[in-house]
């Protein structure tokens, strides 16, 4: 038996600096980089910067925060994921909000879910960036308009 299946059998969860001692070797998301390079990302769920770090892992800590695109039918807007305290009811473990009513209020809300209701203040910076990045990446590019030139100098050398 692992150490996960040792944890869900007796109902209590371990301390998140015991379960970070456990992780932080190795686990299944984490990426190395094979040139030598001390930088080592994670992409599990709940780990904003995708950052292998113990403020960042959504492993290790209780209280996580995860901030993804919504995948719906219209594909627009952000679902905002909490963990609640019911860890071991997996239907009511997380809260989703879906954010879709424009980006001044998803991140005013995601400012509010993080530092305004006590949930976790040190992750409001990264859950900021990362909710204005995926509202950056669903808005539809500008379209480019032609400039048309002025006097001689646009005609060009035909004249």
């Amino acid at each position: 038996p692992t150490f996960f299946t040792f944890i869900s059998n007796h109902g209590k969860m371990a301390s998140s600096d015991l379960t970070w001692q456990i992780l932080r070797g190795g686990h299944s998301f984490l990426l190395k980089n094979k040139s030598g390079d001390k930088c080592t990302f994670s992409k599990e769920a709940g780990n904003l910067n995708n950052t292998h770090s113990y403020k960042y892992s959504g492993l290790a800590n209780k209280k996580t925060l995860d901030i993804t695109q919504n995948a719906g039918e219209d594909a627009k807007g952000v679902v905002l994921t909490i963990k609640t305290k019911a860890g071991n009811k997996p239907k009511s473990a997380t809260r989703q909000i879906l954010l879709r009513r424009g980006a001044g209020k998803a991140l005013k809300a995601t400012a509010a879910h993080t530092a305004g209701n006590f949930y976790r203040a040190d992750l409001k910076r990264a859950a900021l960036a990362r909710t204005s990045r995926i509202l950056r990446a669903n808005k539809a590019p500008k379209e480019k308009k032609v400039k048309r030139s002025k006097g001689r100098r646009g005609q060009g050398a035909s004249a």
